[in-house]
């Protein structure tokens, strides 16, 4: 839905068993994405991802951002 989407790290932390990304994401709605048709609206949101460990393994991702910016900024919110 957003083929030239990118993420751009702000910060980046670490905790004993996680590494915790601050980010911008975005990019440009040219496909259906939550069953909402593409506008050819930019969009632009800051996001928190979580990322956590047991040893050396990945077990979790968290992902939390403002789902409402994105949809006011493509055009499905008012």
């Amino acid at each position: 839905a957003f083929p030239d989407f990118y993420l751009s790290r702000i910060a980046l932390h670490h905790a004993d068993d996680a590494v915790i990304v601050e980010c911008w994401f975005g990019g440009t709605h040219r496909g259906t994405w939550a069953g909402i048709e593409a506008s050819g609206k930019t969009m632009e949101v800051q996001a928190v991802l979580i990322f956590v460990f047991e040893g050396d393994k990945l077990v979790c991702e968290k992902v939390y951002f403002d789902h409402a910016t994105i949809l006011r900024q493509i055009g499905a919110l008012a």
